[in-house]
């Protein structure tokens, strides 16, 4: 009986241990889990161009912009910078600086949110077959402030 505890016991104290290891992988070596979303794409149908690239284990760069009849009408710089634990995701648009929180743990799909920004409050990326990438940036609970992007990748 005595054995059978103390095996229990161990089993236990083994579970405890790998899952505090798979918890401590996924937060230490999350930005791989962002690796999907670098790249080049487009949603040709809205006019919308993004694109992603790694810097370094903390960060990742980016753009986005929007033509019409070739001119280019808006434009701004992206990033998602890992700042202790937090990840944050940074647009720059003139002057302007607007900085989403990472709500939800990496994987395909990465929320960010900022309840205090007029539009939007919300950005979704959701990770899609064949390296597509749908956006949806919102307001909750507005059906008025939602825009959603399917962007594809630009060959």
């Amino acid at each position: 009986m005595k054995l059978k505890i103390n095996l229990l016991v161990f089993i236990l104290f083994l579970m405890f241990i790998t899952t505090g290891c798979n918890n401590s992988k996924v937060e230490g070596n999350d930005q791989g889990l962002l690796k999907w979303l670098t790249g080049n794409r487009a949603d040709t149908s809205l006019g919308f161009y993004e694109g992603w690239k790694t810097s370094g284990d903390t960060l990742l760069t980016g753009y986005g912009y929007q033509l019409v009849n070739k001119d280019t009408i808006f434009r701004e710089s992206l990033s998602i910078r890992k700042t202790g634990a937090t990840w944050n995701y940074i647009v720059r648009h003139g002057n302007e600086e607007t900085s989403f929180r990472l709500i939800n743990t990496p994987g395909d799909s990465l929320v960010f949110d900022n309840p205090g920004n007029e539009f939007p409050k919300r950005i979704t990326y959701l990770n899609q077959p064949e390296g597509n990438i749908m956006v949806i940036i919102e307001n909750p609970g507005d059906d008025n402030k939602i825009t959603r992007f399917n962007f594809v990748p630009l060959k």
